[in-house]
């Protein structure tokens, strides 16, 4: 037996292969799937307050989505106050610079 794979308690026991439970791997396609449903439509919007970078998509003219990849604006974090943040609709100055990016062309609603 391989002492690598031996239990560190002791006994001998070897220790469950890395892939015993695993799930099996996507698919290529549920891949490319999964990838359209989360990035398909969003584009790059920048905060005209504070800069901070998002991913937005808009589905309707009511509708729109907010993919957040690093840091949130501290405008956001006060509205939050002790609730977690993804609980607040969003920032408000957010907002306006998604709704401007509508009116200027750099956002589709589709």
């Amino acid at each position: 037996m391989n002492p690598a794979i031996l239990s560190p308690e002791g006994g001998g026991a070897p220790l469950p292969s890395p892939e015993a439970g695993r799930a099996p791997l996507p698919s290529p396609e549920a891949v490319r799937e999964r990838d359209e449903y989360l990035r398909g439509g969003l584009a790059g919007v920048g905060c005209d307050s504070c800069g901070v970078l998002v991913r937005a998509g808009k589905r309707s003219a009511a509708q729109t989505s907010v993919q957040w990849s690093g840091r949130s604006c501290r405008r956001l974090a006060d509205l939050a106050g002790t609730r977690p943040a993804a609980l607040v609709p969003t920032c408000p100055d957010l907002r306006d610079s998604i709704e401007r990016a509508v009116r200027e062309g750099r956002l589709e609603v589709s």
